[in-house]
């Protein structure tokens, strides 16, 4: 699978990562089908809580919202 990011969005992981230290991070990508296995990513939320050094606790909540506003702007049902 190849992923399509902008500059900025980039630079919003890098920057993530950081903070995070030696802690995982997770968060949601939403985008949009160039070719098969081919995404350009149109929309990406990185979770407020990072996880621990080997693993990752989703918040359902924050998703789930992410999600409604994903949705909700490109008038998507979810």
């Amino acid at each position: 699978m190849r992923l399509k990011l902008s500059k900025s969005e980039l630079a919003s992981i890098k920057a993530a990562l950081e903070r995070a230290g030696d802690k995982e991070i997770g968060g949601q990508l939403f985008g949009q089908q160039i070719e098969p296995s081919h995404f350009r990513v149109t929309t990406m939320t990185i979770q407020a809580r990072p996880g621990t050094f080997s693993r990752f606790f989703v918040d359902l909540f924050q998703a789930l919202r992410d999600a409604a506003k994903f949705f909700e702007k490109t008038d998507r049902k979810s």
